[in-house]
């Protein structure tokens, strides 16, 4: 019906009533759906100690963390959940965004090619590559991921 706020507190409601994982899940991500990543991290974690593979936990819970401007524990459900699923492209982006925040431009680079290396067409990391490059001070590096991101943004 479109009522985000609604289903998130009833998805919420329904995992006090019965802890089972699938409603815990459901919870965690409708939570998020209606913008409540800090509210969504209890949830998600309480699926995450015990079925540290269910469904895409890990990813949920290191965007909530990220959200909620944790990069530390953002890249650490991150690097948890690509031990299992290493070729999410959506994933690598957000753990090398997530070094991006933290100033950690040489592993930031790692991830933004390996986003490339999986999906070549996501554009976006030649934008945060030319910024890492920048601020690594490889300013040709840096020039060329930017010619490549104005080139495909103008398309």
């Amino acid at each position: 019906t479109g009522k985000v706020a609604e289903a998130a507190e009833a998805a919420a409601k329904a995992a006090h009533l019965h802890p089972w994982s699938k409603y815990q899940y459901k919870a965690g991500l409708l939570l998020q759906n209606a913008g409540r990543y800090e509210d969504s991290i209890t949830y998600l974690k309480a699926v995450q100690e015990p079925y540290p593979g269910y469904e895409r936990t890990g990813f949920l819970l290191g965007f909530a963390h990220q959200q909620a401007g944790r990069n530390l524990e953002a890249i650490e459900s991150y690097q948890d959940y690509l031990g299992r699923k290493p070729r999410d492209s959506q994933a690598q982006f957000n753990l090398a965004y997530a070094y991006l925040g933290q100033g950690e431009f040489a592993k930031a680079v790692e991830g933004f090619r390996n986003v490339l290396d999986l999906k070549p067409a996501y554009y976006e990391a030649h934008l945060h590559l030319s910024t890492c490059y920048k601020k690594l001070g490889d300013d040709k590096k840096s020039q060329e991921h930017s010619k490549i991101w104005e080139r495909r943004r103008g398309e």
